[in-house]
């Protein structure tokens, strides 16, 4: 599958992060889009700051052994420290250790160099990339600044699960009992029907 800016941001919509895009048809498969988004975010910081974001709220909803597992077997080795950078960065404002397997199954950047395409290929703007980076983003050997947790463009739990019912699972896989009540999703419920 080719997979596109369009695509990803469709994906990231029905996944609960609020991209100016149409949701996807289906519920994405999360560790595959964490992968894709690896892939991609160089390209685009708007996708590393929604699933930074989207982690540090909703990181029980993610599988971590399977996660992992396709870190190691399944994303080449060039792109694993985006995934280390977007895993560590959500790690760092959420304060949960969920993800602490995954993260150790990346490695940093052989070289360091700016995370964002745009700033690897004007000298100038690598300067910049290089004075302003964060500690965390030179553990990975990828310059980015400081992040701006955007939770405000994230959709509630309640929400999300009202979207994507099959999320369910995952919430009693991780152990987790804050499962949303009727009440919960009641505000979520109404918003759908007056759309």
């Amino acid at each position: 599958m080719n997979i596109t800016p369009q695509l990803l941001a469709a994906r990231w919509s029905r996944a609960g992060a609020l991209f100016n895009a149409p949701p996807a048809a289906d519920s994405p498969d999360l560790e595959a889009l964490l992968l894709d988004t690896a892939r991609h975010a160089h390209g685009n910081s708007r996708l590393y700051t929604m699933a930074a974001s989207w982690l540090a709220s909703n990181d029980m909803l993610i599988l971590p052994e399977r996660l992992r597992a396709l870190i190691r077997d399944e994303l080449e080795p060039r792109f694993q420290p985006a995934m280390g950078l977007i895993l560590d960065t959500a790690r760092g404002c959420s304060g949960s250790h969920r993800l602490d397997a995954a993260i150790s199954a990346c490695s940093p950047a052989a070289t360091p160099e700016p995370f964002f395409d745009a700033e690897r290929t004007n000298p100038v703007l690598r300067k910049l990339a290089e004075r302003h980076a964060s500690p965390l983003s030179r553990k990975w050997n990828l310059w980015a600044g400081e992040f701006k947790l955007k939770s405000d463009a994230i959709k509630t739990l309640a929400s999300i699960l009202l979207d994507n019912p099959i999320y369910q699972d995952r919430l009693s896989e991780a152990g987790t009992l804050a499962l949303p009540n009727a009440h919960d999703l009641r505000p979520a419920r109404q918003a759908a029907r007056a759309s």
